[in-house]
Formats: structure tokens, sequence, C-alpha cells
């Protein structure tokens, strides 16, 4: 209440600084009186009621005048290098699998992912993928890797397998299950992209459900990340040993689901296990977990956690000022201030962490308002009739009496 009083004072007796009666709540900023560089983490409850973009945040001082900050937004991860394989031994065994063999030459180098290219569109489908560094001994690298294409549909895409890191020349692809043959017109390999700056941990909510179908497939519903930037889901579990396929999913209504990506975890013993997915930073409403048991007994306490590279908010403060952060303003244009271009990323970089208070609603709030000309339609159509009635009736005089 003190903050708003203090606010309404300011905007009343310095008309300069602009009303933030459209934003619906505030937090404050626990500087601790201190002065310089600031930063804080922007926390994920922030995130179901504000812009998903946060371009309705702000900061603002106790006089009520508005703050110029920087939001940091994490760098963008290492540039994938793809290297291309030539193709032979390309065949098909009907009933059983397509195959083809990748080899990448002398300068592979190190690589964990596969792409493979084909014409087919509207598909699903395993692969199997062996590795070798002479064409005779084989040993298998990844079984079972879904790739399919729903596009069609609306839906998603994936064509790209993953596996524990390899240099081996030669790759056998053999795609499961197909009753023709499956057409593969290119295979290219790169290593994992490396790991993000900072990633955060978030407090998730798990509801699992059951489905009732032969693989006995279960998602779990994750809630608590609405609109937050996600790039990797860790999946545990007390059982001591399995491999699952995992696939992440969203969705901006909980009823059409789309496929963010499509991975395998592992666990086979101890000091022997694979549980992070990762993938291209996403926000959406709606999260799930679906694992895919096949025909192995449900994985036992499964435990799922959500990571992401938070956001930050930079700012200078002032010996003694007070400070909060106002969002939930729909209709806010992005704020657009230099503080980023006169602080070095040196100075950004040694800001003193603090920290944001609980949300409280703004007690002043008001819903901004739609224009009166959408208030009101209704004169508009009047309006428009009025004048198409008063230029037909000009143009009726006017071939009546041409003079």
């Amino acid at each position: 209440m003190i903050a708003a009083l203090l606010l309404a004072t300011a905007v009343a007796s310095n008309p300069a600084p602009p009303s933030f009666a459209h934003w619906k709540y505030e937090r404050s900023v626990n500087t601790h009186a201190r002065a310089g560089t600031v930063s804080v983490a922007v926390p994920p409850s922030i995130y179901a009621n504000a812009q998903p973009s946060l371009d309705d945040l702000r900061v603002v001082d106790g006089r009520g005048n508005l703050v110029p900050f920087t939001l940091r937004t994490p760098p963008p991860g290492p540039t994938v290098v793809w290297t291309s394989a030539a193709l032979t031994d390309e065949g098909f065994v009907p009933g059983r699998y397509s195959q083809v063999v990748a080899d990448l030459g002398t300068n592979g180098g190190v690589y964990g992912i596969l792409d493979i290219s084909t014409p087919l569109r509207a598909f699903a489908t395993t692969v199997d993928v062996d590795a070798s560094d002479d064409r005779r001994i084989w040993r298998t690298i990844r079984t079972g890797a879904p790739i399919y294409d729903y596009e069609r549909d609306g839906l998603a895409a994936n064509t790209r397998v993953r596996f524990p890191r390899s240099t081996a020349r030669y790759l056998r692809v053999r795609i499961l299950d197909r009753s023709a043959l499956f057409p593969i017109d290119g295979v290219r390999v790169a290593a994992p992209a490396g790991s993000k700056s900072e990633s955060t941990r978030y407090t998730i909510g798990v509801a699992p459900t059951k489905r009732n179908v032969p693989d006995r497939t279960i998602s779990y519903r994750v809630n608590g990340i609405d609109e937050v930037p996600i790039d990797r889901f860790r999946v545990d579990s007390s059982t001591q040993r399995f491999v699952r396929t995992v696939d992440v999913q969203t969705s901006a209504d909980g009823i059409s689901w789309q496929t963010v990506t499509s991975q395998q975890v592992t666990r086979m013993g101890p000091g022997r296990a694979k549980l992070s997915v990762d993938f291209g930073e996403t926000q959406a409403v709606h999260w799930r977990v679906v694992i895919r048991n096949g025909d192995n007994a449900p994985l036992s306490d499964v435990r799922l956690e959500a990571f992401g590279a938070p956001r930050r908010i930079d700012f200078d403060a002032s010996p003694g000022m007070t400070y909060r952060a106002i969002y939930g303003n729909p209709s806010a244009p992005p704020p657009s201030f230099d503080y980023a271009q006169t602080h070095s990323a040196k100075v950004l970089d040694g800001a003193t962490d603090v920290a944001l208070g609980p949300p409280v609603r703004n007690p002043g709030f008001v819903p901004a308002s739609k224009p009166w000309s959408e208030r009101n339609p209704w004169i508009l159509w009047i309006a428009l009739i009025v004048s198409v009635g008063a230029i037909a009736g000009i143009a009726v005089r006017t071939m009546a009496n041409p003079k």
C-alpha cells in the first residue's frame, strides 16, 4: 500500500514518468540498500502472469520513476557442425529392415548425433545403429530409436538419432519393421552441442496418467513451468537397469500435443546412466513427458526435473532507494533502453545478486481499456451506413439531373 501511495504521489507531482496503473502485479527488489549494479534472476512464477517474452517487465523506484535496465538472456548454444557420409550397401530384407552403411571417411571426428534424410513423408518407425572401424566387426550403439514425420497433420517430425559419442568410420543404419523399402538419400553426423553457461533446476509438479495402449506408455503432466524457457528434463527412476524412449511434448490447449524431442534414457548399473533429455529452449503453456515402456514393467518411482537458463534483470541501484519489478500488462510494448550498450559485459557479470520478494497485486490496478472505436463498433457501422446512403443519394440526384 505504501508503495502504491508513493507511486501515485510521484505520478501526480511529476507528469513525465508514465503511469503504471495497467500493470497488475509487482514484486519488491531486495537490494538491501546496496548501491551499484545489481542482478536478479527472473523466477518461473512471473511467466504465468507476464507476457511470455517478458516485454511488459519494468523496474520502478520508490518515487515512481522508470529505471533503465537490461533483460539478459542466455547466449546461444555452440553451432552444430554436420559431416555428411558416403552411402553404400543399401538393401532391404522383406519384413525385417532396410539398411544402409554410412562411410564418414578419415575425418569424421567425434560425433553423437545422426540425422537421416529420406524423401518419405508421413511415417513412424524405429532405427538401430551399429558402428565399425573396419566394416568387419560391428558393435551396436543404439537400438529402437524413434524417427517419425507427422507434419502433414500439423504435428512434429524427428529424423535424428542420439547415441554415446563415437569416432567409428562406419555406421550401419537399419530401419526396422518395414513391409517395403525405406529410402535413405543422406546420412550426416555431428557432435552434441555443449552445455549452456547457466542452468537452473525448477520445482515442478508431476501428475502421471496411464494410457490404455499395448506398449504400456505412461504420460506425466508437468505443472509449474507455464511459459518458462526450458531446455532439459532429467528422468530418473529407482529401477536399477532400464532403457526407455522418452518423448517431451508441449501443447497450447492441453488437448493437441506436439513432440519437441524423442530420446532414450538409460541406466546400465552404478555410474553408467544417461538420464538427461536435452533440446532447444522451448516455452509452452502445457508440458508432458511420455515414457514408452514397451513390454517392460513400468519404471518404478519416476522422478522428473526441469531445467532452463534463467533471464536476469540488471540495473543500477542508488543507496537507500527502494525498487520493485512490475509486470502483468498484456498490451505493454517492449522497453527500449541503452543500458546494455552503456554497461560492459564485465560490469554486468560482476553485478551483485539480489532477489525478488513475493508477488503482490497492484492495489491501484486498472485494466487497460480498449480504444473507443473498439468499445463502440455499432457507431462506426451506423456512420458507414449513413455515408453509403448519402453517396447513393447524391449519385441518384446526379443521374436524374445531369446539370
